[in-house]
């Protein structure tokens, strides 16, 4: 899926006014996520928070270098000017230790991008 198809399905009221935080999990800058992420950050204008977390190098058809830069590209003129965006990189299997369902299900604390939450291993 391009561009075009993303400007073409047209954004949604709650794209454009509601959504406050925004993660991707297991980048690999392949055309498609370059789009998808283009067409989310130019109509989220409420976004205040992003994180794109990259796949695991070996999983890439792209350099890590190469996949971050089209990232940070995909993030240029964000409808939000507030937006405070984080690229992770990855060395685990799945994207290494801030994937966790355990900690995706628990709803008990306020910030999910907490360093605290991100770094703790326990539950992995």
């Amino acid at each position: 899926m391009n561009l075009n198809f993303w400007k073409q399905a047209k954004p949604t009221e709650s794209l454009k006014s509601c959504i406050k935080v925004f993660s991707y999990r297991e980048f690999r800058g392949e055309l498609g996520e370059v789009a998808f992420i283009k067409f989310f950050f130019r109509n989220a204008r409420a976004l205040r928070t992003a994180s794109i977390s990259m796949a695991n190098p070996s999983f890439m058809t792209f350099s890590m270098d190469e996949a971050t830069c089209k990232a940070k590209q995909a993030s240029n003129n964000m409808a939000s000017r507030s937006c405070e965006m984080v690229l992770l990189g990855s060395t685990g299997p799945e994207g290494g230790s801030p994937w966790s369902f355990k900690r995706g299900t628990d709803y008990s604390f306020e910030d999910p991008f907490s360093a605290a939450l991100l770094n703790s291993s326990s539950d992995v």
